[in-house]
C-alpha cells in the first residue's frame, strides 16, 4: 500500500515543518511522541505517558492547555506544532454514500442533515470525510460514472470537544495541526510497518483501550470495516483486583506479569472480549466473503501474554503483539529506548500520525481542518492584493490605449481597403448560403427516402410470415418493430484448459431486431399459447428468430366486454419475438 498524494491543505501545514509533537488523550492517561523528518524518513526522538488531570468541567480548557504544555516540556521538544489523537469513547467513524462533491461540501451536508445520512441524530458534531479509492474489479465499469455516489470514510467529533481543544491549544501557545482517531492512526501506521506479503492479506487490526477497544480491517492495505467493543483493560484490571481484594494499581501490575494464579482469575474475564472480537470479525467475514489472515493487537493490555493467549484461542485466528515501530526509526536514549519495548504497543497511534503528518498518510481526517483553511485565508493580506492589482490594471491600460492609437491608425486604412472586398465576398456567400440550404434539403429528402427503403424491406417479410400464423379468436391489433445496433469487442486467439484451440474474434458492431405484437384474444386463453406456437413454428420465425426464448409474453390485460358484442368477452396481451443478433 503506497502513500497517497499530499493534500493542498496538507502541503501547505507541513512543507516546512521537520517536527510534530502527537499527544493520544486517554481516559485516564496520554500517550506522546515527538517525532522528527529525515529526508525520506521519520525518527522517533522521545516520548512519554502521563496522568491526565483531574476533570473539572467549570476549568477544563485551563487544566487541558497546562497538561499539553507539561507535556511538550517532558518531551524537551522545542516545536510548538502538535496533533492530537483522540479514542472512540468521544468520536463517531462511519462508511458512508454521499454524493460526488468537495470534501467542504461533504462536511456542510452532514452537519446540516447527519440523520439523513446517518439515520442517527448528532447535531452539534464536527466533520471530516476522506473519499474511498474508487472500487476495482469486474464491476467497477458499471459502478463508474461522474454522477455515482461516493464511498466515503466519514469522521464526527462534539463540536463543544473540538472548541476546548483548540482554546486549550491556544492558551497554551501551541499551534493545532491535526485532530484525528485512533483508527486513522492504527491505519497510517500500518501502511509504513507491516510488510508487503500483510498488505496483500486481510488483517485486523484490535487497539485494546481503557474503556473500549476498537477493531478495523484492512483489506489489501486499504480500510474496509471499524466496529467498537464496549470493553477493555479497564474490566479485565478491575476483575482481577475483585478476585483478590487488591487495590486496583496493584492489580494492574499483576496484569502484565501474570502469574499462574492469576491466570485462573482473568480467564473468566477475558472470555467476553474476545468473543466480542470474534463476533466482529465473523460480521466482516460474512458481509465481505474474506477471511481474515491474522490479528495484530497493540495497546497496554496486549502487553499480557495470557490475554494474547485467551484472545487467540477464542479466534481460532494467529494473534500476535503490534507496536508500529516498523513505520520510524528509533532515536532514543539508551535508558529509554530500553523501556520503550515495553512501552511500544501503547504508542503505536501517536507513531502513525506522526507519521502521517509529516510524510502523508494513507488515510486523513482532521476535525481543525475547516478552521485552518480560514485561518490560512485569513493570513493572505486582502488590501495588499488588490493594491498590486489596480497597479497592474493602471499600468495594463496604459500600454492598452498607447496601443490601441497606433492600431486605429492603421485599422482605419485597411478598414476602407476591406470594405470594397467584403461587398464581393458578401455576393459569393449568398450564393453559397443559398446552395447549401439546397444540399441540405437534397440530403434529408435522401435520408428519408432511405429510411422509408429500409423499414419496406425490413417489414415485407414478417408480416408475409405473420398472416399465416393467424388462429382462431386471435386479432393482432398492433405491431412494431425495433432495430437496434450495439458493439461488440472482440477477443484474442488463445487455447482452453484442455488444449483446445480458441479462434481470434474480431471486433464489430451486431444488429438486435425485436418485433412486437400487441393482440386481442376474444376465446380462450389458450388461444394465446397456440399464437405463440404458431409464431414459433413457422418456418420463416423458426429460421430467423433467437434459439433460446425467441418469443416471450410481456403483457396480460384483465379481461373486459367487447363493445361491438356486450355478450362476448375479450383481453389483450403483447409478446416479443426476438431475432437473432447479426453481425454487421
Amino acid at each position: 500500500m503506497g502513500m497517497i498524494a499530499k493534500s493542498g491543505l496538507h502541503h501547505k501545514l507541513f512543507a516546512k515543518t521537520n517536527d510534530i509533537v502527537v499527544i493520544e488523550l486517554g481516559a485516564r492517561t496520554s500517550k506522546a511522541a515527538h517525532v522528527r523528518r529525515e529526508g525520506d524518513h521519520c525518527e522517533l526522538v522521545n516520548y512519554v505517558v502521563q496522568e491526565l488531570p483531574p476533570s473539572d468541567p467549570a476549568k477544563a480548557v485551563e487544566a487541558l492547555a497546562a497538561h499539553l504544555q507539561a507535556v511538550r516540556t517532558a518531551l524537551g521538544a522545542e516545536t510548538h506544532r502538535i496533533a492530537l489523537v483522540l479514542t472512540m469513547k468521544d468520536t463517531v467513524m462511519r462508511r458512508l454514500e454521499l454524493p460526488p462533491v468537495e470534501v467542504p461540501e461533504m462536511r456542510r451536508l452532514l452537519k446540516s442533515n447527519s440523520k439523513h445520512f446517518f439515520q442517527q441524530d448528532f447535531t452539534g458534531y464536527e466533520f471530516d470525510c476522506f473519499v474511498l479509492p474508487p472500487p476495482t474489479g469486474p464491476h467497477a465499469a458499471k459502478d463508474a460514472g461522474p454522477a455515482k455516489k461516493k464511498w466515503v470514510l466519514v469522521g464526527g467529533v462534539k463540536s463543544v470537544l473540538v472548541e476546548q481543544l483548540s482554546a486549550a491549544a491556544k492558551a497554551a501557545h501551541l499551534e493545532l495541526a491535526q485532530v484525528t482517531l485512533t483508527q486513522i492512526s492504527l491505519v497510517d501506521a500500518a501502511a509504513l510497518a507491516l510488510p508487503p506479503e500483510a498488505k496483500k492479506e486481510v488483517v485486523a487490526l484490535v487497539d485494546i483501550g481503557f474503556q473500549t477497544s476498537t477493531i478495523s480491517f484492512l483489506v489489501n492495505g486499504e480500510l474496509g470495516l471499524t466496529r467498537v467493543v464496549s470493553m477493555g483493560g479497564d474490566k479485565l484490571t478491575q476483575d482481577l483486583a475483585a478476585a483478590f481484594n487488591i487495590p486496583y494499581q496493584v492489580a494492574e501490575g499483576l496484569k502484565t506479569v501474570m502469574p499462574d494464579k492469576v491466570q485462573e482469575k482473568l480467564n473468566n474475564s477475558v472470555a467476553p472480549l474476545a468473543q466480542d472480537l470474534k463476533a466482529a470479525i465473523d460480521f466482516f467475514e460474512s458481509q465481505e466473503e474474506k477471511k481474515v489472515a491474522q490479528v495484530l493487537v497493540c495497546g497496554g493490555t496486549s502487553r499480557s501474554d495470557m490475554v494474547m493467549q485467551g484472545i487467540q484461542n477464542q479466534l481460532g485466528i494467529p494473534c500476535q503483539k503490534w507496536d508500529g515501530s516498523g513505520c520510524v526509526q528509533v532515536k532514543l536514549e539508551p535508558a529509554k529506548a530500553e523501556a520503550f519495548t515495553k512501552d511500544a504497543p501503547l504508542l503505536v497511534s501517536v507513531l502513525g500520525t506522526g507519521v502521517a503528518c509529516l510524510q502523508g498518510g494513507q488515510v486523513q481526517i482532521n476535525f481543525v481542518a475547516e478552521e485552518i483553511e480560514a485561518e490560512l485565508r485569513r493570513r493572505r493580506d486582502p488590501v495588499r492584493r488588490v493594491f498590486l492589482v489596480v497597479c497592474l490594471a493602471l499600468l495594463f491600460m496604459l500600454l492598452w490605449a498607447a496601443q490601441l492609437a497606433t492600431q486605429l491608425w492603421v485599422a482605419d486604412s485597411e478598414c476602407r481597403r476591406r470594405e470594397a472586398d467584403i461587398t464581393k465576398l458578401q455576393t459569393a456567400a449568398n450564393e453559397v448560403v443559398a446552395n447549401s440550404r439546397k444540399i441540405g434539403e437534397m440530403n434529408q429528402t435522401l435520408q428519408a427516402l432511405e429510411h422509408l427503403v429500409s423499414k419496406r424491406f425490413a417489414w415485407v417479410l414478417p408480416l408475409d410470415a405473420l398472416r399465416f400464423t393467424l388462429v382462431d379468436d386471435i386479432q393482432v391489433v398492433h405491431l412494431a418493430l425495433q432495430q437496434s445496433f450495439r458493439n461488440e469487442a472482440g477477443s484474442k486467439a488463445g487455447r482452453k484448459p484442455d488444449g483446445t484451440p480458441i479462434s481470434a474474434v474480431p471486433a464489430g458492431e451486431r444488429e438486435v431486431t425485436l418485433l412486437s405484437i400487441k393482440a386481442k384474444n376474444t376465446g380462450q386463453a389458450r388461444a394465446t399459447d397456440g399464437f405463440i406456437e404458431a409464431i414459433v413454428a413457422q418456418p420463416y420465425f423458426a429460421s430467423r428468430l433467437r434459439k433460446p426464448n425467441p418469443v416471450r409474453l410481456l403483457e396480460r390485460l384483465p379481461s373486459q366486454p367487447d363493445p361491438l358484442n356486450p355478450a362476448r368477452s375479450f383481453f389483450l396481451f403483447t409478446i416479443e419475438c426476438a431475432f437473432a443478433e447479426r453481425a454487421l
